[in-house]
């Protein structure tokens, strides 16, 4: 009976020591807090601080956490937001997204370093705000072929959480100069040029124009080269001994007829609502059998 009332009055004893470790692990204190984003939204704001963040040292993090959890809606969860785990920068206060610098005043004013204590005044300035942006997702724009289609999504980045969104029904300027060509609903859009040179793209909506710098790109005349690295082929030279088939000018026409059926097909795919499908069928067809005669002539010369 002894030794069971003696196990009892130690743990009661165990239990109020509890307490008082725990408060003097959270080294509780109250300062003011100013925070400024693009306007004031904390003025010399009394807050109540310990760990907050459970590192085991008394930090500017651990102000800014508890003015998000009494001030903010939402709480620090919603408007705090650390660039990363293993980083002091802070990316978001008061769900404002950017680059924060932070000073601490003692209770004479005077500014110091290290633990916030209590009758501390910390301030928190925005420096640089990362804004809405909007830009063009697209592919290479160097080297496009003359009357080639270049695919542009153009999105919009929200500052508060750096998703990207699309932007429909948005203008396409080129060289400056409004176009009919719109984007989708979900944000695309596709341009092609009719004269080789640098220009400049760029989108306007409701009248205001969006981007900030214009995407440039690099237009070239169309030729049989831009055509085989636009349709994925190498270039390939081969040398053919003198004497050979290729002297009699077969290699020549044979290279003839290549180009002249990829034109034909061109030709053919390239039928549009405004264009005859029998007459563009009946020329294509017509090159072809005009190239094999070729072929054919030379072979018979060179026999």
């Amino acid at each position: 009976m002894r030794k069971g009332a003696g196990i009892i009055i130690a743990a009661l004893g165990m239990l109020q020591a509890m307490p008082l470790a725990a408060q003097a692990a959270e080294a509780d204190c109250t300062v003011e807090v100013t925070v400024r984003t693009e306007e004031t939204v904390l003025n010399r704001a009394e807050v109540s601080v310990g760990d907050e963040n459970g590192d085991g040292r008394m930090t500017v993090e651990d102000v800014l956490i508890a003015a998000h959890e009494k001030y903010y809606e939402g709480g620090a969860e919603a408007g705090y937001q650390r660039s990363c785990a293993d980083a002091p920068e802070v990316s978001k206060i008061w769900g404002v997204r950017g680059r924060y610098i932070s000073f601490i005043l003692d209770a004479e004013g005077n500014e110091k370093t290290g633990a916030p204590a209590d009758g501390d005044k910390i301030s928190v300035l925005l420096q640089d705000g990362a804004k809405d942006s909007y830009r063009f997702r697209h592919g290479p724009l160097h080297q496009i072929p003359v009357g080639e289609h270049v695919n542009l999504k153009l999105v919009h980045r929200r500052s508060e959480n750096g998703r990207d969104e699309p932007v429909s029904d948005a203008v396409i300027l080129i060289d400056g100069r409004r176009t009919a060509i719109r984007t989708d609903e979900k944000g695309f859009a596709a341009v092609s040029f009719r004269d080789p040179g640098v220009h400049t793209l760029s989108a306007k909506l409701n009248g205001s124009v969006l981007l900030e710098q214009n995407e440039e790109i690099t237009v070239v005349e169309r030729n049989e080269e831009t055509d085989a690295v636009q349709n994925g082929q190498t270039a390939q030279t081969e040398t053919t001994p003198a004497g050979t088939e290729a002297d009699n000018g077969t290699a020549t026409v044979s290279g003839v007829l290549g180009t002249t059926v990829s034109a034909a097909l061109t030709k053919l795919a390239g039928v549009s609502a405004g264009e005859s499908a029998p007459l563009a069928a009946f020329c294509g067809a017509g090159a072809v059998a005009i190239a094999a005669a070729l072929i054919c002539s030379c072979k018979k010369s060179g026999e």
